[in-house]
């Protein structure tokens, strides 16, 4: 029976009364908010919610977006990330090229080398009697 008065009372607190306002609970009348839970030192203060850009003092900041893999679209930490040579950012899963299927071509990558690093021989003439 319990059960079935706190859900009546939760109603009734969103319901608006006669002067067209909504009820709302005494703990969130104290907290200075509308019914939407507390979080953070800043529940009180009217500035911008975290995640959102500032407007105030004329110039808006840019949120930096979170790293994530490539491939599945997992969030990813300093440690757990791997760049590869596409340049994309990929999780310990994707990190190696046949698991992401990788644009970059390892095949002139490993041709450029072995020319740059092997020079040309060239025997020199015999001359013939």
């Amino acid at each position: 029976m319990a059960n079935s008065n706190s859900k009546a009372n939760d109603n009734s607190n969103s319901k608006p009364n006669a002067s067209g306002e909504a009820n709302v609970s005494r703990a969130s009348q104290l907290a200075g908010t509308s019914g939407k839970p507390v979080r953070g030192s800043n529940a009180g203060s009217s500035g911008s919610a975290a995640g959102k850009p500032s407007t105030s003092g004329g110039g808006v900041t840019k949120v930096k977006a979170r790293m994530r893999c490539g491939q599945c679209g997992i969030r990813l930490t300093l440690s757990t990330s791997f760049t590869c040579r596409c340049r994309k950012q990929f999780c310990p899963k994707h990190r190696y090229p046949e698991e992401h299927a990788c644009t970059f071509d390892y095949k002139a990558l490993g041709r450029k080398q072995l020319e740059d690093n092997n020079p040309l021989v060239v025997a020199p003439k015999i001359d013939k009697i």
